[in-house]
């Protein structure tokens, strides 16, 4: 089973429409600021555009990553899934942390 490309832009913008709300949240520093002991970080304004960024590859390469391999059993794609997710988590935060300053 094949997923379709206006499935996957879906998948996409809603990851995208999810990062770049939460990203917008700690901007506006509602409902609390964010802040851990030492380090409180201060957001600049293309924090959002960049969570957008960041939820949108968050969202979109699991998925990718699953069903590119329909012949693997759903145990194997669910845990590649899993650690592409981490990794595109991982490698999708830089521009988050480009949009931070800490006191």
């Amino acid at each position: 089973m094949r997923m379709s490309l206006k499935a996957l832009g879906l998948v996409g913008l809603l990851g995208g429409l999810g990062g770049g709300v939460n990203a917008f949240l700690c901007y506006a520093k509602w409902p609390v600021p964010v802040s851990e002991g030492m380090f409180a970080p201060t957001f600049q304004w293309h924090i959002v555009p960049a969570g957008a960024l960041h939820g949108s590859v968050l969202a979109v390469l699991p998925v990718v990553s699953m069903w590119q391999f329909p012949q693997r059993r759903a145990a194997a794609r669910v845990v590649m899934a899993a650690i592409v997710g981490w990794i595109a988590g991982w490698l999708s935060y830089m521009p988050l942390m480009l949009s931070m300053e800490t006191s």
